[in-house]
């Protein structure tokens, strides 16, 4: 079911209420969950933030992984990076319901990464995400992830 039909749902709320809200405000709750948290991983809480935002079971560009062995998993790949940012690229978020509460969720970023071993120099690019996510409670988790570089 495409975000862009008029079609309302419930969304539960963390203190147990229930409210009725509209596919362009879960696509809004969306967008914010990528570009504020998924594209901002912090490097002193990189291995709680994974804990926050991925399901106990994950599909991670392709590969099955458990939560704490995915935490294992990103924190030995951010590992050699000096830093990392990476942006939303507007107008690229494309939100498709899968069922009452999981999403399948693409989009594109600009990324900019620097090693630790040539700090003076970033690498760019831009890649194009498919996570496919899930409400949990006031929020989303994500269970499946995949990534290709555009350039």
């Amino acid at each position: 079911m495409p975000m862009d039909e008029p079609a309302t749902k419930q969304k539960l709320l963390d203190d147990g209420e229930t409210q009725w809200v509209s596919n362009a405000q879960v696509t809004a709750e969306i967008e914010a969950f990528v570009a504020e948290k998924y594209l901002k991983p912090a490097p002193k809480t990189l291995a709680d933030d994974v804990r926050k935002m991925y399901a106990a079971e994950v599909n991670s560009f392709g590969w099955q992984a458990d939560l704490e062995t995915l935490v294992v998993s990103k924190l030995k790949f951010f590992a050699p990076y000096e830093k990392w940012e990476a942006a939303l690229v507007p107008g690229s978020l494309k939100v498709t319901a899968i069922d009452a509460d999981a999403y399948r969720v693409q989009f594109d970023t600009n990324y900019a990464v620097w090693l630790k071993a040539n700090a003076d120099k970033a690498e760019t690019g831009r890649a194009q995400y498919v996570l496919e996510v899930l409400r949990d409670g006031g929020s989303f988790r994500i269970r499946s992830e995949n990534a290709i570089k555009l350039n």
